[in-house]
């Protein structure tokens, strides 16, 4: 899935339909029930280290050697479960999706920033 989405095969409007799509999920999902602004930071973070991860695991030289990523993945994957778990009184399936799609937006938004073109100085 990380390797699609960092191939030319995904192009910007998939990007960006995506995006908006994980937008009205979590704006739909926190009408009916908000998840605390912690909880919510943390699932960004989640999803950034999710890019930064990725991302070594790319660059570095012993990538064949490098099991520990899936690891780390399922680990972060595990993180978001127990936060789900750890909500007291919530609707787990609201407080689910939005941990996801707090998740996704992190990631989705470290992403396209690392991806994105340099702009050139203008000529003057």
């Amino acid at each position: 899935m990380l390797d699609f989405w960092y191939s030319a095969r995904c192009t910007r409007q998939v990007k960006l339909l995506l995006c908006i799509g994980t937008f009205i999920l979590l704006y739909y999902c926190a009408k009916l029930q908000e998840i605390p602004r912690g909880v919510a930071l943390f699932s960004l973070l989640l999803g950034c280290a999710v890019h930064l991860i990725y991302q070594i695991r790319l660059h570095s030289k012993l990538r064949k050697y490098l099991s520990y990523s899936t690891w780390l993945y399922l680990g972060l994957g595990l993180i978001a479960v127990g936060l789900i778990i750890w909500l007291p009184e919530v609707n787990k399936s609201l407080a689910a999706i939005q941990i996801i799609g707090y998740s996704l937006l992190g990631f989705f938004l470290i992403s396209i920033y690392s991806q994105r073109s340099r702009r050139s100085a203008p000529n003057t």
